[in-house]
């Protein structure tokens, strides 16, 4: 179409050149027409020049769209294509491999006020018995922290044998060193830790994982208290090295079904160790309970997912459970073995358009390193595990796109008949979380929790957390 309008004008201004003539029109206007014929035909073939080079270009990317090559025949590919566009980094200029990499995070700061004083002002669990002992009543603390910052790095290693292998790497700050001579950490010197450290393999249906995860158990997390999840007052379910397999059937169009399973590190996260050094006897020397088992933990999913009454949602259920062994090398009232296990449900539910209900209910023994019992496993003095019940469920309502506002409540609570004075026998709350996303990745939200920790035959102790953010993604 461009060309044709082009060729009608050049034969206009011909044209116009001929009457021109033929009325004995002045040298100037001929001139002028001449010089707009001209200038429309270097026009012409400037962009006939532009259009052959594209199609060259997009040809020789053709060859390679679809194509099941490796990332190196990839790698090459666009490096000709490069070296003509000039303007291009390889792979193999950002990692020694060369294999793809992608970036991503966020950026975020946060800021807390609680009513009352918390085990941590920043990352808490529980709330301080306002005895005058622990705490005194309603001592309040106040916090800045940029430590749930994140970065990561996802690698797509192409195909390796029939496995599509890809790896993440994923770190935060939110990590605490051994205190100082003085008894605390500085707030300013925030420290690295990993959160994601795998490998990938997925070979279709089946799939492999080998690194540090998130447990298979307990996959949902409470929307509010980004800093410690709601552990130890309802949720369950961390981060650990482990080896997982896993089965998918379905996709995200249909009803798809998983089955997901692994093999843990026991004590990777409460590092547990009732028998330190000096209380071992016979031995002198000490190891964590999870590890002294000689086993790793066993955890096993099978959940499912479809789309739900509400237009484009997605729906779904799953059922979970885990097992494992403590060894310790003192006896405690006669047992030196102890078996940690639980069994739990999640659901999510849209329940019209805009609104959505959320959350996993759990039962188990000796759970402080799934994050369940307030972190109370064993009982020393009765020498048996703790059990303990919980969960958490929340209402999310998207009343317009970028704000969303969330209504929930949590419960931890360990039986009583495993506890001895002092213990802490109920940690709950009730919550309500604000959120505004501004578009370009920056969201701010603000979140209230009212937050209360009952002990054994100690005072109560409850507060409100308040905490706002900004969070920039990348």
């Amino acid at each position: 179409m461009l060309f044709s309008r082009l060729g009608f004008g050049a034969g206009l201004a011909v044209a116009l050149v001929s009457v021109s003539g033929g009325a004995n029109c002045q040298d100037p206007v001929d001139e002028r027409l001449r010089k707009l014929e001209a200038e429309n035909i270097e026009f012409r073939a400037r962009l006939k020049k532009s259009e052959d080079r594209a199609e060259s270009l997009e040809n020789e990317l053709s060859k390679y769209k679809g194509s099941p090559g490796t990332s190196q025949e990839l790698d090459a590919a666009l490096a000709e294509l490069a070296a003509k566009a000039k303007d291009f980094v390889t792979n193999k200029s950002l990692t020694r491999s060369g294999d793809p990499i992608k970036f991503y995070g966020f950026v975020r700061t946060d800021m807390y006020y609680n009513t009352a004083r918390m085990d941590g002002a920043v990352i808490p669990f529980f709330v301080q018995p306002e005895n005058n002992i622990a705490a005194s009543r309603d001592d309040n603390t106040f916090a800045f922290d940029a430590r749930l910052t994140r970065f990561g790095i996802d690698v797509d290693a192409g195909k390796i044998g029939d496995a599509k292998t890809t790896a993440k790497l994923e770190i935060d700050f939110a990590n605490f060193p051994a205190a100082s001579a003085s008894g605390a950490v500085a707030e300013s010197r925030e420290t690295p830790r990993i959160r994601l450290a795998y490998i990938n393999l997925n070979f279709g249906s089946w799939s492999a994982r080998f690194g540090q995860d998130w447990d298979v158990i307990s996959p949902l997390m409470p929307w509010v208290n980004a800093e410690s999840l709601m552990w130890y007052a309802g949720n369950l379910g961390d981060r650990r090295p482990q080896a997982q397999i896993a089965f998918n059937d379905g996709d995200a169009k249909e009803t798809a079904y998983e089955i997901r399973g692994s093999l843990g590190m026991t004590g990777a996260v409460n590092n547990q160790d009732i028998d330190p050094t000096g209380a071992t006897a016979p031995f002198t020397t000490a190891e964590r309970d999870g590890i002294d088992s000689g086993l790793p933990h066993a955890q096993l999913r099978a959940g499912t997912t479809w789309n739900s009454w509400v237009d484009g949602k997605r729906a779904g259920i799953g059922a979970w459970g885990a097992i494992g062994r403590l060894e310790t090398d003192k006896e405690f009232n006669g047992s030196r073995r102890f078996t940690e296990w639980v069994g739990g449900i999640d659901l999510t539910l849209p329940i019209v358009d805009r609104i959505l209900v959320k959350g996993e209910w759990w039962y188990g023994d000796a759970l402080g390193d799934f994050r369940g019992g307030i972190n109370q496993s064993i009982n020393t003095v009765k020498g048996k595990e703790v059990a303990a019940t919980g969960g958490w469920g929340e209402l999310q309502w998207n009343p317009f796109d970028p704000y969303t506002f969330v209504f929930g409540a949590t419960i931890d609570k360990p039986s009583q008949g495993d506890l001895t004075t002092g213990a802490k026998e109920k940690n709950w709350a009730a919550y309500i979380g604000n959120r505004y996303d501004w578009g370009g990745g920056l969201k701010t939200g603000l979140d209230v929790i009212y937050w209360e920790t009952d002990y054994v035959k100690l005072s109560v102790g409850n507060a409100v957390r308040v905490d706002f953010y900004i969070q920039l993604d990348f």
